[in-house]
């Protein structure tokens, strides 16, 4: 039983790391908190499917740093790109995502505005929520 307990926690770390690097954007992994503009942001990821707007184009996303904070996922929307100011600009209300409780906003940034100033993990996120 040991031994199946071990082979199975080995293919979930296998699995994490994987499932990392996959979703790693220019020297950022799932976890890394950035500072923009005063805002703690977590990178969440790569959206595989494009975001609002971008379908089929791969973009990377960000939540909040904290999870009692509202939900709210954010897109990048480089300065200079022809997007509505008032839908896809970085101080439009965000928008709801259906029935999700989820909402929508935008960063007019590149990655050099992001600057990484720490990362939580999965474990520390579960502390944090249950806190």
């Amino acid at each position: 039983m040991k031994i199946l307990a071990r082979l199975q926690e080995y293919r979930e770390r296998r699995r994490w790391k994987r499932l990392l690097k996959e979703n790693e954007w220019q020297g950022l992994i799932p976890g890394d908190v950035v500072k923009y503009k005063g805002k703690k942001l977590m990178y969440r990821g790569i959206n595989k499917n494009g975001g609002p707007g971008m379908p089929g184009l791969s973009e990377p996303m960000f939540g909040s740093a904290h999870p009692k904070e509202p939900r709210c996922i954010y897109y990048l929307r480089y300065t200079g790109e022809r997007f509505p100011e008032n839908i896809f600009g970085e101080n439009a209300e965000p928008v709801r995502a259906g029935n999700t409780g989820i909402f929508i906003s935008f960063l007019n940034a590149v990655r050099s505005d992001l600057q990484k100033v720490g990362h939580i993990t999965p474990e520390q996120w579960k502390t944090m929520a249950s806190a």
